[in-house]
């Protein structure tokens, strides 16, 4: 039993010696060898060269976790709409419908229009006078002059001298004589100055043009009597150019008491109109004198654009489904109109000036000057253009007010006023 232990005592050196500088070390992990070629080897990275000798770094079996995606959190919806880029197009839009008259309340506005100067006196025109209108008169008629005329008072004050085929109105007539009454001025002329026959430079234009003229030494008013007397569905352009297209010409509304048809309104306010016109030394341009006709809207702007009408004045009557909305109104384009924009000042203008006489007249409450590029006659116009819409006919008591031959006569000089005053304003500007 001794011997085994004195011999493991013998062989102790032996194993010392062995065991102080191990010469290789191969472990087996994962089935991957991984060889050190110095005891204590310095890895840098995998295929770094260390002491002459290549160290091999394993691919790791172990799947790193990849951290999980974060989710995207949308922020939280809010009552704020979304801005959009702005649509840019050559037509600006309104939240008016198209359609001619305008039978809502709701009158939209836009920049801030002009401001308008106290008017100046028109200097070609003499003062007016102080006798009544010539709508008094019932007996009237237009006239032209043969030859050159010169219009005088009773006590020899020259007024003006006009030419041959200058239209006027006589109120008064014998064989002899005949009385023309000549802004607030009562002339005498004898009988063989004057004629009934328009003048052949007059005709030759409405036979081009058409329309019914009448020739002065003054401004041009184109006059449009609203609608006629049929509608007219098929469809034009809103503006020149324009893909836009709507109906050439609506049948109106009519009085919701006197049933009276809105285009018959409108042609007997423009009668009378044209008389004071004339009158008043006015040049005037009738779109229509009758039902019988069949002109579109934009139709009616060109005639008023080939005569080089001064202002285009187009005469309607509203309606709406609420039968207490009433009041008068007139109608213009914007100053960002892409059709005739430049015309906004001298527009407005006039439509201003026709609002504030014809209601100072008529006694109409005046609403206000709606700026729109909904209306086609507005659109195709290359000159300062208006729409006067002198009450609403689906109001009982404005629609009777408006059926009176006094109110139909008032409404006539209150819309002269307003022109008077135009020009005065474009005098002085």
């Amino acid at each position: 039993m001794k011997r085994p232990i004195f011999t493991l005592l013998a062989l102790l050196p032996v194993l010392l010696t062995a065991c102080g500088d191990p010469a290789s070390v191969t472990p087996t992990v994962g089935g991957d060898a991984v060889t050190f070629a110095d005891p204590s080897p310095a890895v840098t990275s995998a295929g770094t060269t260390v002491s002459g000798s290549t160290t091999t770094l394993p691919t790791p079996t172990t799947t790193v976790p990849v951290p999980p995606t974060p989710s995207v959190t949308e922020p939280p919806k809010t009552d704020v709409p979304a801005t959009e880029s702005p649509v840019t197009t050559d037509v600006p839009t309104t939240d008016a419908p198209i359609t001619e008259p305008p039978v809502t309340n709701d009158v939209p506005t836009t920049d801030a229009p002009p401001v308008i100067e106290p008017p100046a006196k028109v200097e070609e025109l003499p003062e007016m006078g102080d006798a009544p209108s010539v709508l008094e008169y019932s007996d009237r008629r237009v006239l032209y002059t043969v030859e050159e005329t010169t219009l005088s008072t009773a006590d020899g004050t020259v007024l003006i001298r006009l030419g041959a085929g200058h239209a006027l109105i006589a109120v008064e007539e014998t064989e002899e004589a005949v009385t023309i009454l000549y802004r607030g001025w009562l002339c005498s002329l004898s009988a063989d100055q004057l004629t009934e026959e328009a003048p052949s430079s007059a005709l030759a234009l409405q036979d081009a043009l058409g329309g019914i003229y009448y020739p002065a030494s003054t401004r041009l008013i184109a006059v449009d009597a609203g609608h006629q007397g049929k509608a007219m569905k098929e469809k034009e352009p809103l503006g020149p150019g324009s893909d836009d297209l709507k109906a050439m010409l609506s049948s109106g509304t009519a009085g919701v008491s006197t049933r009276i048809a809105e285009r018959e309104l409108n042609l007997r306010v423009s009668l009378l109109l044209r008389d004071e016109l004339i009158a008043r030394g006015y040049s005037v341009l009738m779109i229509r004198e009758s039902h019988s006709v069949t002109i579109s809207n934009a139709q009616r702007a060109l005639m008023a654009n080939a005569y080089g009408a001064d202002a285009f004045v187009r005469i309607h009557a509203n309606g709406s489904a609420n039968s207490e909305t009433r009041g008068a109104m007139t109608i213009c384009q914007t100053k960002i109109n892409p059709y005739n924009g430049q015309l906004y000042e001298e527009s407005y203008a006039l439509s201003l000036c026709m609002l504030e006489h014809y209601s100072a007249v008529t006694g109409i409450r005046l609403k206000k000057v709606w700026q729109t590029d909904t209306m086609t006659g507005i659109n195709w116009a290359t000159v300062p253009v208006t729409i006067v819409e002198m009450g609403y006919m689906s109001n009982a008591e404005e629609d009777e007010l408006m059926a009176t031959d006094a109110f139909r006569k008032s409404a006539a000089v209150g819309m002269a006023d307003g022109l008077d005053a135009y020009f005065e304003w474009k005098s002085a500007n």
